[in-house]
C-alpha cells in the first residue's frame, strides 16, 4: 500500500512538472500514522515572518498566521523547496 501511495505522489509531481528529488522513489516502510506526520515543519522561534517560502511551495501549503509560516500537513507534498529556500533555517523535514 505504502509503495502505491508514493507511486501515486511521483506520478502527481511529474504532472505538475516540479522536480522530484531523488529518494521520493526511495521505498520507505511507514505507518500510515507516521505519514500524517511526514509535512515539513517550521520552528517558529526562528521563523522572521520574510514569507521567502510562501511563493516557492507548488501546492500552496504554506501560508502565513500572526507573522509566521504555517504549512498545511495535509497539502505539503514534501518535496523540499520551502527547506532550501528558508534563510533562516527554521523550515525543516522531520525524520
Amino acid at each position: 500500500m505504502t509503495f502505491l501511495l508514493i507511486k501515486r505522489l511521483v506520478m502527481q509531481l511529474n504532472v505538475m512538472n516540479v522536480c522530484v528529488r531523488p529518494d521520493a522513489y526511495t521505498y520507505t516502510s511507514f505507518t500510515s500514522e507516521e505519514a500524517e506526520t511526514m509535512a515539513a515543519v517550521v520552528d517558529v522561534e526562528k521563523c522572521t515572518g520574510c514569507e521567502s517560502c510562501v511563493p516557492v511551495c507548488p501546492v500552496e501549503a504554506i501560508v502565513m498566521e500572526n507573522g509566521k509560516a504555517v504549512i498545511s500537513e495535509d497539502d505539503c507534498i514534501e518535496c523540499g523547496v520551502c527547506v532550501d529556500e528558508c534563510p533562516e533555517g527554521a523550515i525543516s523535514m522531520p525524520g
